[in-house]
């Protein structure tokens, strides 16, 4: 035997090792390959079998684990993904592909914090990818998982800060989170990086809207249509701003060519419609809804729409009885909660009872309730749907009663004439006050409340997140003072966010909705049926419930010779909504007309012309031998109503629905307002000031009284004079009525008193 034979052997053994081991490498090499190629084309089964092969084989196969975490990602088992993606980095920390991937799955899982770190040393390790970070985003967006949505966007932007499309992305989110100052902050990103980027332009030009900044979005999305004129949601944006901002003929322009572009669309069609009807061309509204019917015939809401389209001044007492009973038919056919529509369909495209409504005569309790009944299935499901926060830790730190106070866009006006008084001098050790709006009214409401017992909710965009909004403040009481002027003041009070909710005479009459248990009214105001005319439980103070200041002489009066009216004319005013103006108001006012041979009766015009046209028209057809001593003025600002009040011999209430603001404003001058009370809240509000008073000269009890007073008041100045001196020594009761704040005190207490009870 050769003294070389066992070395020679095990050299043999060692170059069969070798080859055992490449032979290894090379199958598990054809494998990797074959089942790379099974990844790529979308075969993740066979790809993810053949990764477990290699890894049975070579358990320290790192990017066999990375490739099968990968795998297991695109097949949404993101926590498999994450322990196979995890053993891969334990083998090949210095792999930034790999942490790009984990970060990947951990934001899917939502592991934000552990995602954030993965990210960092991806960067650090020279991967930077931006795309996947906002894929996933897109993804996690897509089934609302908005906090988890924008920490995917802000890792693209660590990768990416430059990203248009990402700083686009982040702003869409912050929006849906109902951040509108972050989200025009990062369409404003979007657009430094992107100038010529049209979908940012007009996202930036809506949230403009929402918030309030009506010129600078529409400026923004007339950018947005000058690069991109094909852009529908651009255009539709744009006539909503000019609804808004009163630009009427231009909304229905801009939604005609929107409705041009994409026919289809119910929204559209729906703000078509809106605007047709505030120029007063309901045949054209009708339309509208006729061609929704078409699109959708099984949905009953487009009918309900149709039936409920009402001119702000009907042409005839027929037009008006028509109207009224094509409503009627309507609810009643839906009354028993069968409209079935989405949460969307019902805070985009459902009407709440028309604005109008308030103005016909009678008991309107049986109809606001019938409509409640309308959408009541929907509203429920709505209810169970929204997320509502667990308890909050610390809310309830004292004993105060805790009430939010409810402000929709643009009633910002008429609710701190009426109610800021009374929230600033609640009693701080018992009551914590908070103002609830949106976020058009933040800096107006900022500057009227500056107190800082007094709190703010800001209220989202986004209506699922309305519940953890408001809720989370643990209130006591939420107060409507109006339900009904807009959609969101009407649908909102259908969601219990609070205990007790509470209504008042901002709108008087009721709000026929079930969840709102309270209406606060006064015993001034009411007659003795006045329970019947509510749903809510009444609560009656024994003072007007309004904490008024006297309402200011104008700044720069103008004479009555500016207005056109002469000193010999008996000058009768009645600075009203239109709408105000009852066909049943039309013979009243032909007759003191007809008595008063020197009389005028002055009317100011809406901000459009189009009430004011139609009501010229019924007056000619109605009275036509003295409609030209009727004066339509243009609609007045501030200064100039406040002028025509003191230029004014007198002035007239309507019948059924009477005034409110312009009552205080006439009586803070000392004006006579000749009044006809109703035997509803709304036609009695002038009846509960002279009350409050103690002056009912101007009260009348019949048609025939009322058209003798304001006759004779107007061509007696000594009778007059008198009794506008007696109205200025009297009105001091009437203005910064502490009574007012401590009604609402007592009032409050009882109400949380009463539901602690129940």
């Amino acid at each position: 035997m050769s003294k070389h034979g066992p070395r020679s052997t095990k050299r043999r053994a060692g170059q069969q090792q070798q080859q055992d081991r490449e032979l290894r490498a090379r199958r598990i090499d054809e494998v990797f390959q074959r089942a790379t190629a099974a990844h790529r084309g979308g075969d993740l089964v066979s790809a993810k079998r053949l990764y477990g092969e290699i890894i049975a084989r070579d358990k320290q196969h790192a990017d066999a684990w990375h490739l099968l975490g990968f795998a297991e990602f695109h097949s949404q088992r993101f926590h498999e993904a994450i322990q196979h993606l995890q053993r891969a980095i334990s083998l090949r920390p210095e792999n930034g592909e790999y942490h790009h991937n984990l970060a990947l799955a951990l934001l899917a899982c939502e592991q934000l914090e552990e995602a954030t770190g993965h990210v960092r040393q991806a960067i650090a390790l020279g991967y930077q990818d931006a795309s996947p970070y906002l894929q996933v985003a897109s993804e996690l967006y897509r089934l609302e998982k908005l906090a988890a949505a924008e920490a995917g966007v802000r890792f693209a932007l660590e990768v990416d800060h430059r990203n248009a499309a990402g700083h686009y992305f982040l702003g869409i989110i912050r929006q849906a989170q109902g951040r509108l100052d972050d989200a025009i902050s990062a369409y404003e990103k979007a657009l430094a990086e992107r100038p010529t980027y049209a979908e940012a332009l007009n996202n930036l030009g809506h949230a403009l809207r929402l918030r309030g900044s009506y010129h600078r979005s529409a400026a923004t999305l007339q950018e947005a249509l000058l690069i991109d004129p094909t852009c529908v949601e651009a255009r539709a944006n744009l006539g909503a701003t000019c609804h808004e901002m009163g630009h009427i003929d231009r909304a229905v322009v801009h939604f005609q060519a929107a409705h041009g572009a994409k026919p289809t669309s119910p929204e559209i069609l729906v703000k078509l419609a809106a605007a047709l009807t505030a120029q007063n061309q309901l045949a054209a509204a009708q339309h509208c809804y006729a061609k929704l019917q078409q699109l959708q015939p099984d949905q009953k809401l487009w009918s309900l729409c149709e039936a409920t389209l009402c001119p702000t001044v009907f042409a005839s007492a027929a037009e008006s009885d028509r109207r009224w009973h094509d409503m009627e038919r309507a609810v009643d056919r839906l009354a028993d909660g069968s409209l079935a529509i989405s949460q969307h369909e019902l805070l985009s495209l459902a009407p709440p009872p028309p604005f109008t409504l308030q103005f016909f005569p009678g008991n309107l309790r049986p109809v606001k309730e019938r409509f409640a009944a309308v959408y009541r299935s929907t509203t429920e499901r709505l209810n169970e749907e929204l997320s509502r926060p667990a308890a909050v830790a610390g809310a309830r730190t004292d004993a105060r009663i805790r009430i939010g106070f409810v402000v929709t866009p643009g009633k910002e006006g008429v609710f701190l004439r009426s109610m800021q008084g009374v929230i600033e001098r609640l009693d701080v050790e018992r009551f914590a006050p908070a103002i609830v709006c949106w976020q058009p009214s933040v800096s107006i409401l900022e500057q009227a409340f500056q107190q800082p017992h007094i709190s703010r909710v800001v209220m989202p965009s986004q209506w699922k997140q309305l519940a953890p909004a408001v809720q989370s403040q643990a209130l006591d009481i939420l107060y409507y003072f109006e339900i009904g002027t807009d959609a969101a003041n009407y649908f909102l009070p259908f969601l219990r966010l609070a205990p007790m909710q509470c209504t008042s005479w901002g709108i008087q009459v009721t709000s026929g909705i079930p969840n709102v248990d309270h209406y606060l009214s006064s015993r001034l105001v009411e007659p003795p049926d006045a329970a019947d005319h509510y749903s809510e439980r009444l609560a009656l103070a024994e003072t007007l419930l309004c904490y008024r200041t006297r309402t200011p002489l104008p700044l720069a009066p103008k004479s009555r010779a500016q207005f056109g009216f002469t000193p010999s004319q008996n000058l009768y005013v009645c600075a009203q909504q239109l709408g105000k103006f009852h066909t049943d108001f039309d013979p009243m006012i032909g007759a003191i007309l007809r008595q008063d041979a020197r009389g005028v009766l002055a009317v100011t015009g809406d901000r459009s012309g189009v009430a004011a046209r139609r009501l010229r028209e019924r007056f000619s057809a109605t009275m036509p031998d003295v409609a030209d001593r009727i004066v339509m003025l243009p609609h007045l600002e501030r200064d100039e109503y406040r002028s025509l009040l003191l230029a004014a011999d007198v002035l007239l209430d309507p019948p059924h629905f009477g005034g409110v603001n312009s009552t205080y404003d006439g009586l803070s001058y000392g004006k006579p307002i000749v009044t006809l009370p109703s035997g509803f809240h709304r036609g009695r509000y002038t009846l509960g000031c002279y009350r409050k008073l103690q002056l009912e000269d101007c009260v009348t009890s019949s048609v025939e009284e009322y058209v003798e007073l304001a006759g004779r008041l107007a061509r007696d100045a000594n009778l007059r004079d008198h009794l506008c001196k007696r109205i200025h020594a009297t009105s001091p009761a009437l203005f910064e009525d502490a009574a007012a704040v401590t009604e609402h005190e007592r009032l409050f207490e009882e109400l949380q008193a009463s539901d602690r009870r129940d």
